[in-house]
């Protein structure tokens, strides 16, 4: 492969964080309907997507790509904060646990309206889900300290990922 074409600086905002995020159990889906390097649409063997509801600017979406031995690696990560440790808060980060047993895959929106698919590409397809790297947390020391729980999935795979123009089914 080449340089195929070229990139111009656009002349729009560029917001940061991610907005919404929906995930599922990898055994979901069956594939997803490329054109031209964006996904259009995604295609289910049962269930849906469940969507992740977080504290308001502490998610992110990260992707770090390296190369070595003349191979490309990259590593997608999903960060994000669920307030308030409770029963209901537990059960969810349970369920994010076993869901790691075999992974998931997980749309992510960031701030300018993209939805970026991690835990499924063209390459790997359902091979190199995303898992829990690691979860922490915490009732906190004082009155104003944080009561809640951040969670990190990632996932490596050998190409970046791409965008999701379709309708998340839920």
């Amino acid at each position: 492969m080449a340089i195929s074409s070229a990139f111009a600086l656009p002349c729009e905002n560029s917001t940061g964080g991610v907005v919404n995020i929906w995930l599922t159990d990898k055994s979901n889906i069956d594939n997803f309907t490329l054109v031209g390097s964006e996904y259009t649409a995604v295609t289910m063997l049962s269930s849906s997507f469940f969507k992740y509801e977080f504290e308001q600017d502490t998610s992110e979406y990260k992707e770090t790509v390296s190369r070595e031995n003349y191979s490309t690696v990259v590593n997608h990560e999903l960060e994000f904060y669920l307030t308030k440790m409770n029963t209901t808060q537990r059960d969810a980060l349970q369920d994010l646990i076993d869901s790691s047993v075999c992974g998931m895959v997980a749309i992510c929106q960031d701030a300018n309206g993209n939805k970026w698919v991690a835990g499924y590409s063209e390459e790997q397809l359902l091979a190199r889900p995303l898992k829990v790297q690691s979860m922490e947390g915490t009732t906190g020391k004082a009155f104003t300290d944080g009561n809640g729980s951040s969670v990190m999935l990632a996932s490596s795979d050998t190409e970046k990922a791409r965008v999701f123009t379709g309708t998340v089914p839920v």
